[in-house]
Parts: C-alpha cells; structure tokens; sequence
C-alpha cells in the first residue's frame, strides 16, 4: 500500500509519528539529589561549619536556616558559616531547589562547644 492510498488524515497521523520518532529524545531533568551534609564546630571562636555536596541537572539554588552566619555556594556544593555561643542549642537546616523540586536535610539538635 502506498502512503497515496491513504486518507488524508491517515496520512497527516502517519506523519506525525515519524516525526516524532525522528526528534531528538529530551533528557529528563529531575530534582536535585543531596548526597552528603554535616555540620561541626570549627575550633576558634563561637562558630561552626555546615557543608552540604549535591547533584542537579538544572541551576539549582541553596538556602539554609536555623542560624545566623553567612552562606557561600559553588558547583554541587554549598557552606554555612554560622554564629553560635558556648552551649548555644542549634538546629541547621538545608534547602536545595530547582525547577523540578526540592531536597531538604536538618541536623540533630547539637550544642555548641566554643574553645
């Protein structure tokens, strides 16, 4: 049978499919993925350290919470930099987004030990 035989919306189907399997499959993005976070006291002064390492195949952003301090981030990886006093209670929280959806990670409750 040529395609001549067909009807006109037959045909207009039939190209339509393999059209579509022509195109280029599109990668599929997903929500980014937190493969490691921990936070520790730094040994100076009334501070401590969180560090989160994480994957993601759309610009993703990183926020954190919990804690005053300052925050720095670079390709799959952000820092915390915050403030605490000695015996402080804190509870630092992490929030990695992109377009398609979130990741959250929280520490334990911990003390802050200064000095």
């Amino acid at each position: 049978m040529s395609i001549r035989a067909l009807s006109l919306s037959a045909r207009s189907a039939l190209l339509a499919v393999v059209a579509s399997l022509m195109l280029p499959t599109a990668a599929y993005a997903s929500p980014p993925t937190i493969s490691s976070f921990s936070c520790s006291n730094l040994p100076y002064g009334p501070e401590f350290v969180c560090v989160v390492a994480y994957s993601s195949t759309l610009p993703a952003t990183v926020e954190w919470s919990g804690a005053d301090g300052t925050a720095a981030t670079g390709t799959g990886v952000g820092y915390f930099f915050g403030q605490c006093a000695n015996g402080d209670s804190v509870m630092v929280r992490v929030v990695v987004t992109n377009a398609d959806g979130t990741a959250t990670r929280s520490t334990k409750r911990y003390r802050c030990i200064v000095g």
